[in-house]
């Protein structure tokens, strides 16, 4: 077997081994949680909401390995009236976005989103079906900083560089949505991702050497204002 064809195979390796710990995740998180009783209306334009998830076994994929990531966010929101759909849905503006995390193979992870307040926020909640009632949330980080703690040699598939921190930025939005809440509050609720979102050196942010495969978070609210 060539060194291509140990690349190929290596990758099909990860491949594999991401969408298993995906589907072990989504599962734990789809665990039934309590249900709370709902009114079909939406958050107060000016309101700013504070809330908090975790998500479980993240697989972060590079060119030569993966690993897994508990992690850890906070963030805080606030509601802005949407142009496009007024009376049925809501943007959500991100004031504060952090994420923290571990991996056994690649240390502490730091994530962090610095979204751009002059522009309109892809963030969004939409009050589906008023009767049931039912919402549909999508929360949209259009650019994200990842700060790795350990990244060894070869790890990324360029050569040597590696020993030591690394600073990462993704190459396409992290999208996490539901569209089948009951109450725009979240009390315990799973967001998904459904692609996944490659991660460039911070030199060059047209090359992707890392993948974060889709995942699960558990979202709560915890405190409005």
């Amino acid at each position: 077997m060539n060194s291509a064809d140990h690349v190929t195979a290596d990758r099909r390796g990860f491949l594999t081994a991401a969408g298993a710990a995906a589907l072990v995740a989504g599962a734990w998180w789809a665990a039934p949680s309590k249900t709370y009783a709902a009114d079909a209306s939406l958050p107060r334009t000016g309101q700013e909401i504070r809330c908090s998830s975790t998500a479980r076994g993240v697989v972060l994929r590079t060119l030569a390995g993966s690993g897994t990531a508990d992690i850890d966010c906070t963030m805080r929101l606030r509601v802005e009236a949407d142009p496009a759909d007024s009376g049925r849905s809501c943007r959500l503006r991100v004031l504060e976005h952090r994420m923290q995390g571990e991996s056994a193979r690649f240390g502490r992870i730091t994530i962090t989103e610095e979204a751009d307040p002059r522009s309109l926020p892809a963030s969004t909640l939409r009050l589906a079906d008023t009767k049931a009632p039912r919402y549909e949330l999508r929360l949209v980080c259009p650019r994200l900083t990842v700060e790795v703690e350990h990244v060894l040699p070869g790890l990324l598939g360029l050569g040597a560089l590696g020993g030591g921190p690394v600073t990462l930025t993704t190459t396409e939005p992290l999208v996490l949505e539901n569209d089948r809440l009951t109450s725009w509050e979240l009390h315990r609720q799973a967001l998904a991702s459904k692609n996944p979102v490659g991660l460039a050196l911070a030199g060059l942010p047209r090359t992707a050497v890392a993948t974060i495969e889709p995942f699960t978070v558990l979202a709560e609210h915890t405190e409005h204002s």
